[in-house]
């Protein structure tokens, strides 16, 4: 079969539910002592909102509606182990290179439209740092999150000054911007950033932090917080969903573990969304990730304090991380590389196996890039790549995350009133600069506060039957490759 034409069929299908035997994330090592099986004895017979996901974003979601109203019940409901998904497998970074997609994003939908969306990704940094603080001091030092400059070091020509004019377009939109972003050449790159290969850098601000703990974390504080209005049931995967229920709890949450009937389904599951919201599949689907933990080689200096990394080539890139305490490197990517131009991680829902191309390509990139000089040998001559795992992304046909209450023709059941189905999902592989603000704002339109929202939320995230209508998997494809 043409490859293109099978990769589009994979997308179109059931996701599935989560694997149950997922690559080992190194994130994840070791689980959250009591988060990591919780379940109560017994699962609640009705719940004002059931949230389907334990990840950044339905942390956030459970978090503004617990926060803004005291009389509602909580459930969250988790296929796996708390947090094993896209945010306990990720890349560590919060990371918006406003610039890139800007100009394109006005083009499709004007200045406006575009720059509330680039400022809403932009939010997010301040907004988690902000968040992690009011947890603690131990959660600030737990998950390391820290502000950094980042590097995006450009390595072809062409696309050296393709990008130095989409940074000028940027700049000239948004002026506050001014001062924050900086483009070196090649003599200056090498010399600041000691990247050899490179033709030049960007630089700008970013986070970097360890996603897993941050959540649990917040998690465990909201568990005990609220005890008898908040539970995290892992181990409970939602099988269906059906409007048979009451007029005041209309939806049955059907689990394997037993039913329960809510007033509010909050679907945060990102590239599983097309398992119980079959009127999306093929407009939003998974994508299998790559990501590598590895030693530094001898030569490279410890940076994790205050920077991170971005490798862009012709076609694709990569993105790097190094912690601040170990010194350890996370480096993820290698799309571009893998199987027939990536295509065949498109649609794929299961985190069981590692994407092969891709990892070799990451195993081989940082002595290659930095080059002997600058790299060494890898330190004390161990292996270089500790740990290798794979992780499922949610996508988007028009490459943007769908968020808000979703229609009755976008969720196949018929919502009665005091009552809907939402969505917060396809965050199209930046979920870390999408979910916080997204479950936010999602939160706050389950409250009835959408006025609270107006001023920075982007409603071109809003689910639309004229989104759905609009969207096309070959678009994304031809987009892609």
């Amino acid at each position: 079969m043409d490859p293109i034409k099978e990769t589009i069929e994979r997308m179109h299908q059931d996701p599935g539910l989560p694997s149950n035997n997922p690559t080992t994330a190194f994130w994840q090592e070791p689980a959250h002592p009591t988060l990591k099986d919780i379940q109560s004895p017994v699962l609640p017979t009705s719940v004002d909102v059931a949230i389907i996901g334990s990840g950044i974003t339905g942390c956030s979601v459970a978090n503004t509606l617990l926060s803004g109203n005291e009389d509602l019940k909580v459930i969250m409901l988790e296929a796996r182990t708390a947090t094993s998904g896209a945010t306990g497998r990720n890349g560590g970074h919060i990371k918006e290179m406003p610039f890139y997609e800007y100009s394109e994003l006005a083009e499709q939908h004007g200045k406006e439209a575009a720059q509330r969306l680039i400022r809403f990704r932009l939010s997010h940094l301040y907004a988690l740092m902000s968040f992690a603080k009011q947890l603690g001091q131990e959660a600030v030092t737990n998950s390391e999150i820290r502000i950094v400059e980042t590097v995006d070091a450009v390595f072809d020509e062409a696309q050296w000054q393709h990008i130095k004019a989409l940074l000028r377009n940027f700049l000239d939109d948004f002026p506050e911007e001014v001062g924050k972003w900086h483009a070196y050449e090649k003599e200056e790159a090498i010399a600041g950033y000691g990247i050899p290969t490179a033709v030049g850098v960007i630089t700008g601000l970013a986070g970097a932090l360890w996603p897993y703990r941050l959540i649990t974390e917040a998690l465990e504080g909201l568990l005990s917080s609220h005890k008898q209005r908040f539970s995290l049931e892992t181990h409970t995967p939602v099988l269906s969903i059906s409007t048979e229920g009451s007029e005041s709890f209309q939806y049955q949450v059907i689990t394997n573990r037993g039913t329960i009937r809510a007033r509010h389904v909050v679907h945060c599951t990102n590239g599983y969304v097309g398992h119980l919201l079959p009127n999306l599949r093929g407009t939003i689907f998974p994508m299998r990730g790559q990501m590598t933990v590895q030693n530094p080689g001898q030569s490279f200096p410890t940076n994790g304090a205050r920077q991170s990394w971005g490798f862009v080539y012709k076609r694709g890139f990569d993105y790097m991380t190094q912690s601040a305490v170990s010194n350890d490197i996370y480096l993820g990517g290698g799309f571009a590389n893998g199987e027939n131009k990536g295509l065949d991680d498109l649609g794929v829902s299961s985190d069981e196996q590692l994407s092969l191309l891709a990892l070799a390509h990451l195993n081989g990139l940082l002595p290659t890039l930095y080059g002997p000089e600058n790299w060494g040998l890898d330190a004390a001559h161990q292996p270089r790549v500790k740990a290798a795992w794979s992780g499922i992304m949610g996508f988007s046909s028009d490459g943007m995350p769908w968020v808000g209450k979703l229609p009755d023709e976008l969720s196949g059941r018929h919502a009665h009133p005091g009552g809907s189905e939402w969505i917060a999902a396809a965050f199209c592989g930046e979920g870390m600069v999408h979910c916080w603000q997204s479950g936010r704002a999602l939160g706050e339109m389950i409250l009835g506060n959408e006025s609270a929202i107006a001023e920075w939320f982007p409603r071109l995230l809003y689910p639309t039957v004229e989104r759905l209508q609009r969207a096309r998997v070959e678009d994304f494809i031809a987009r892609t490759i």
